[in-house]
């Protein structure tokens, strides 16, 4: 038989129990994770790859978090350059919407690179 106060220890120790397990599904120190990307201070490679995939400094960003990006670029002094490289291979349609948020954003600082690679030659003279 249970007396009363062997259940009020059975309802407790279940309180605890309860809490102690949700305690153990949250993230360990309760802090928010870190963004996976980062902001150069002097300057930034923004690179469309052949798949599509928008990528900021090596790590792939949506066209919303490419936003975010440029937002706190803006506003850092002096402001990073930001380099642009869509792949040959990359849809014409991305790299215009590419294009529109940086221009959207107020970049000042912005150039194109790698295009030297998709250059054809002239032919030699004779």
């Amino acid at each position: 038989m249970i007396t009363r106060s062997g259940l009020a220890a059975l309802a407790a120790l279940a309180a605890v129990s309860a809490a102690l397990s949700a305690c153990a599904s949250e993230e360990p120190d309760n802090q928010p994770p870190q963004p996976l990307w980062t902001i150069n201070e002097t300057q930034n490679l923004l690179k469309i790859a052949s798949d599509d995939t928008i990528l900021w400094n090596g790590e792939q960003a949506t066209p919303e978090q490419l936003r975010e990006l440029l937002a706190e670029t803006v506003t850092m002094d002096p402001e990073p350059r930001l380099r642009f490289e869509p792949d040959i291979e990359a849809s014409y349609e991305l790299s215009a919407q590419v294009l529109r948020v940086i221009k959207e954003s107020g970049v000042t600082k912005f150039g194109f690179v790698g295009n030297e690679k998709y250059r054809v030659p002239e032919p030699a003279e004779n």
